[in-house]
């Protein structure tokens, strides 16, 4: 009797472990667990299991500036690896920024410009910036940033391009033109620019005679912050409105710069007298025009005239060098300009000196009509260029 009692308890025993056993393990746990710690919502609303991405081996960041400028960081705990990053805004709407490489241990900055890259669709609300794997489309990692009201009126504003400045009239230190490209962030032209330029019309020396006319002009700013600077071209307009460009240059705040030409160079016999025109303009974008200053140049003064030539002869080419005296020195009489340098050969037999049957009279490699122009020496083989062979002769 006993022992039958005591088989029913042992069974009763055994029944009621086993519920207890059962009532302790929750439904749902294990490896489900996991999937559902590593899922991401997509902007379509969708979930999509990234198993093989646990949490410490992606991170996202995403850092909003004033500007508009993101900072998105992507923290990468794997090897070298492709991933596409993708801005989506309050709508739900992808757009795509590009391919980057993340490298192992280490985080991967992007600085994205969201007023331009965003354009009409800029709104506020909350943006999510989302990282994927190139080869997958696999989300690994996803940061947000909340954009303001405020914030869209200020980068819009900003982005607003300026109406064109009206040209100098005289001589006002102002700029005399405006970037015409929308940039979120532009960097406006400073107000205040100060050019220095000849006051008083030019009285020039010929420059038939070898005479050099060197003329300075300069530019400062007086209201850009310490370190600042802008890279510029200095452009020099003859009166024939043939443009020369000289640069390019760096402008520093408060400081002036000095900008040196000569109007033989850019002007020569034919385009020496008249209204010259100096125009300080931005080097990447000729359009920005800083600052425009004009100076007369006067004709050239009678001053001491050349030597004559020779009387008594016929000068066929009309070079200054008569035709006796051109066949007694061996030069053609019926070409001005016998040896092709660029001088006629009357002057370079009674002006210049030189030999009006040789192109290269000191044999340096620069001919003589370039050493005229240059106002180097041409009977100098080291002069202007002391690595010539002649020089080292």
């Amino acid at each position: 009797m006993w022992r039958r009692s005591a088989r029913r308890a042992l069974l009763l025993l055994l029944l009621l472990a086993a519920l207890i056993v059962a009532g302790c393990v929750p439904r749902g746990s294990g490896s489900a667990g996991s999937d559902e710690a590593t899922r991401t919502v997509t902007n379509e609303g969708a979930v999509t299991a990234t198993p093989s991405v646990g949490a410490s081996m992606a991170q996202a960041s995403a850092q909003l500036s004033q500007s508009g400028v993101v900072v998105v960081e992507l923290w990468w705990g794997g090897p070298t690896q492709e991933f596409v990053l993708v801005l989506i805004d309050p709508n739900g709407e992808e757009i795509e920024i590009g391919r980057y490489q993340a490298q192992e241990q280490q985080w991967l900055p992007v600085p994205v410009n969201l007023p331009r890259v965003a354009g009409e669709r800029l709104q506020a609300g909350t943006w999510r910036v989302r990282w994927m794997e190139a080869s997958q489309r696999r989300v690994v990692a996803e940061a947000t940033l909340n954009v303001t009201t405020q914030d869209v009126q200020r980068w819009r504003a900003a982005s607003t391009p300026r109406p064109e400045s009206t040209p100098l009239a005289e001589q006002q230190a102002t700029p005399v033109g405006s970037p015409t490209a929308q940039r979120p962030t532009p960097t406006p032209v400073p107000p205040a620019w100060a050019a220095s330029w000849p006051s008083q019309p030019i009285q020039p020396q010929d420059c038939f005679t070898g005479a050099r006319n060197v003329v300075e002009v300069g530019i400062r700013n007086s209201t850009g912050r310490p370190g600042q600077s802008w890279r510029m071209i200095v452009q020099v307009i003859n009166p024939a409105g043939d443009v020369a460009e000289l640069g390019p240059i760096t402008v520093e705040a408060d400081r002036a710069t000095q900008t040196q030409f000569d109007l033989c160079e850019y002007g020569g016999t034919s385009a020496l007298v008249g209204t010259w025109r100096v125009r300080w303009v931005d080097a990447g974008n000729r359009s920005v025009v800083y600052q425009e200053v004009t100076f007369e140049v006067l004709p050239v003064s009678g001053g001491s005239p050349a030597p004559p030539p020779p009387q008594g002869s016929v000068d066929s080419d009309g070079d200054g060098f008569v035709d006796d005296e051109e066949l007694n020195f061996g030069s053609d009489p019926h070409n001005p300009d016998t040896d092709g340098d660029g001088l006629l050969d009357g002057f370079e037999v009674w002006q210049y000196g030189t030999d009006p049957t040789v192109i290269d009279t000191d044999w340096d490699g620069t001919y003589d009509g370039a050493e005229y122009q240059l106002g180097t020496d041409p009977w100098d083989p080291c002069d202007p260029n002391p690595d010539a062979d002649a020089c080292t002769l």
